[in-house]
């Protein structure tokens, strides 16, 4: 289910590289620096924010019907949690997605940057238990 709600989440932030495109090539490429800063930020923003400002949940998370919580308390995660989950998420990715793998030896399925955020993710099934 994670996986198909970051496809929706990496389908909406694809919509952005048209438009970097078009601004690029209205300022002659003048912008470039600008455009490749924001196109790197606008990943971490999105999740960091929808996270931890917005519910708990990206788009794609709310699509497939998961959330994030603290793991503790099981509130929403505040931003550092989220913003700490992002990094470690595409740092994750960055390192060939080899770390994500730890949740397949987890007992609790969880992957390494929920854990090290103190974050878990859960559904509207998991939500009934608490």
């Amino acid at each position: 289910m994670r996986l198909v709600a970051y496809l929706i989440d990496a389908a909406l932030l694809l919509l952005l590289y048209p438009a970097a495109l078009l601004f690029n090539l209205l300022t002659f490429f003048l912008a470039s620096p600008l455009t490749v800063a924001a196109l790197v930020v606008a990943p971490l923003a999105y999740h960091s924010l929808m996270i931890g400002a917005f519910g708990g949940a990206t788009l794609g998370m709310r699509v497939v019907g998961l959330r994030a919580v603290d793991a503790e308390s099981r509130r929403p995660p505040s931003l550092i949690q989220a913003f700490i989950m992002t990094v470690l998420f595409y740092g994750s990715l960055s390192l060939s997605a080899i770390p994500l793998i730890w949740c397949l030896f987890d007992k609790q399925g969880r992957f390494l940057h929920d854990i090290f955020s103190g974050v878990r993710v859960i559904t509207g099934k998991a939500e009934q238990g608490l």
